[in-house]
């Protein structure tokens, strides 16, 4: 719900950068809204890390957006 909500505030060409990406709820709720909008929404980007990485903690999406 919260990618759909931001759709009225992003720009015609967009980032959307997901933080903890590892957690499968935020990584279902991404895949869903991507199936979703799929003529407009592209993974460009997906980081999971293990557990105990420091660097990217719980994982990184990047998705592309073209209105």
């Amino acid at each position: 719900r919260g990618l759909e909500l931001s759709i009225p505030i992003l720009s015609d060409s967009a980032i959307i950068v997901m933080d903890d990406y590892n957690w499968d709820g935020v990584k279902n709720a991404t895949l869903d809204w991507l199936r979703l909008r799929k003529d407009n929404a592209t993974l460009l980007f997906d980081l999971q890390t293990p557990k105990d990485n420091r660097a990217w903690w719980n994982g990184l999406a990047v998705i592309g957006w073209k209105s």
